[in-house]
């Protein structure tokens, strides 16, 4: 990982316990989920368990997976929670946010894991809910998120889901700016802000480079590689590995989708199973 990637996360989305925004953000999720889980069929019978065994993955510091164990938590259901990402400086907030929310006590591990090796390390794992939150998949391009959902069929259960945050980059880019070479990616305060540069495409792998600087004064931060996916790309994967996908819009977190994705399908599906659990969206 590019040793700037942490420098553009913290300037791009607000994620620590004692940062105003991310404590909106983490208030804005916790209720967002507690909808998802009352109006999702899927979620609701996770929660007849008791206790729900949640993997997440991207963890950051935190923030998606705290904010829905304080949801099951307020709904009298029990949380067993294991936090991941690639990057162990953010993992080290978990507990903060925890202490914050008043949830210390309950059950939880970290891992460094990289989400395309999740068998690797969690192979004889087996969890209620897979969870994969704050627009985590531009930085996977096609190969990766194919094997990230293929570990994570492999360790959720059966009637397990998997529940994926995502904005429609694609489309929503095409219709509102087009392709820029030069972005503003954020204000950051009084007369700064953080933006990126176009440095090159992949075309195999279909990923963008972006070089980012803090402005004024063009302080290089690091660089990104990212692929702009679109819903549509996300569910036709997910639903190889799961016989029902579905999209939830947000309330109150405009544009980005859940992706839910239940009854994991344990064998190569051949033409006829595709063809009668072909996902559609009333």
């Amino acid at each position: 990982m590019d040793r700037g990637l942490d420098k553009i996360y913290r300037l791009l989305w607000p994620m620590r316990p004692g940062d105003s925004g991310a404590i909106e953000r983490f208030h804005r999720l916790t209720m967002e989920f507690t909808r998802l889980i009352s109006s999702c069929e899927p979620l609701k019978r996770l929660g007849e368990r008791g206790v729900v065994r949640i993997l997440e993955l991207g963890s950051g510091t935190g923030i998606a997976g705290v904010a829905l164990s304080k949801a099951l938590h307020g709904m009298g259901i029990g949380v067993d929670i294991d936090f991941t990402d690639i990057r162990e400086g953010d993992l080290d907030a978990v507990e903060e946010w925890l202490e914050t929310v008043g949830l210390r006590g309950i059950r939880h591990r970290r891992y460094v894991l990289d989400s395309r090796s999740i068998p690797k390390k969690l192979g004889g794992e087996e969890y209620d809910l897979v969870l994969f939150f704050g627009s985590p998949l531009p930085h996977l391009d096609v190969f990766e998120y194919i094997l990230t959902v293929a570990g994570i069929s492999q360790v959720l259960r059966r009637d397990g889901v998997y529940m994926v945050e995502q904005y429609n980059l694609g489309w929503e880019l095409l219709r509102r700016r087009g392709f820029q070479e030069i972005l503003l990616e954020n204000r950051l305060g009084e007369g700064e802000a953080l933006i990126s540069i176009y440095t090159g495409y992949d075309e195999y792998r279909g990923v963008q480079e972006r070089s980012y600087y803090r402005i004024p004064g063009m302080e290089y931060i690091g660089r990104m590689r990212s692929r702009l996916w679109d819903i549509a790309s996300i569910i036709g994967i997910n639903w190889i590995f799961f016989r029902n996908v579905e999209i939830r819009s947000f309330r109150d977190i405009r544009e980005a989708r859940a992706i839910i994705s239940w009854d994991t399908r344990k064998e190569k599906p051949g033409w006829e199973e595709l063809y009668n659990t072909l996902p559609s969206q009333e």
